[in-house]
């Protein structure tokens, strides 16, 4: 708060919308009783690509990706929640993926790096939730430290998904590197180790949402530290 005031007060843009008004959005029930694959970027993604594709082709999901995933799959939908990948993603998506954009992206920065038409991801980044959890009210999306993989399994429910799989989505007590791709990661092991567990009461709550509302189940389907949502393919 206090680097907004100084930069305000400078001149500087905001990098960050701080006008945000948040409502039912428009692609709700979009793709109402359809499965969904959702993709993270984990070392697995990429070891079991193989897998993964024949999933795809035995299942025919709606596909979800976030941030980067080296053209080894065509999503039909790419988000991005985080500033810095999308600036440095945004240019490797696929030409046939529809684009997700966090709301909360400053104009100016969208439109220095990418020209075409996207929808706003709706969901509450004010943190206002006990970290870890997960809650979905009239479509729009309220959590507390999701990443943009958690985030997208929230827009799957509100699309209407019946069940969800995860492809990707690895941890980190059983991984040695949080990406499949090199991005400088500088938190600690103890750090990451908070992170997987708050990531662990996300899944449960979103397990939860998709049991209340009568859908399928969310199972991910590669290698990962979170076991009780492992389904091997």
């Amino acid at each position: 708060m206090l680097r907004r005031i100084i930069n305000k007060l400078k001149g500087a843009k905001e990098k960050i919308r701080t006008d945000v008004r948040l409502t039912t959005p428009s692609y709700i029930d979009r793709h109402k009783g359809r499965d969904f694959l959702v993709l993270a970027s984990g070392a697995s993604l990429k070891e079991q690509r193989d897998q993964v594709q024949r999933f795809i082709e035995q299942k025919n999901p709606i596909i979800m990706a976030g941030n980067f995933i080296d053209n080894m799959f065509v999503p039909d939908y790419h988000g991005f929640t985080n500033r810095k990948r999308f600036i440095a993603y945004i240019k490797s998506i696929n030409s046939k993926s529809n684009v997700l954009l966090s709301p909360y992206f400053a104009t100016y920065i969208i439109k220095e790096n990418y020209r075409g038409k996207y929808e706003e991801i709706v969901f509450d980044d004010q943190f206002t939730l006990e970290k870890g959890r997960f809650e979905i009210k009239e479509g729009i999306i309220y959590s507390s430290g999701a990443s943009v993989g958690t985030i997208l399994l929230g827009v799957a429910i509100v699309m209407g998904a019946e069940n969800i799989y995860v492809a990707g989505m690895d941890g980190y007590s059983k991984s040695s590197s949080s990406h499949f791709y090199n991005e400088q990661d500088n938190k600690n092991m103890e750090t990451l180790l908070i992170q997987e567990r708050l990531m662990t009461e996300q899944l449960r709550d979103i397990r939860d949402i998709l049991k209340k509302n009568k859908r399928g189940r969310l199972a991910i389907i590669t290698k990962t530290a979170y076991d009780e949502f492992y389904e091997p393919i």
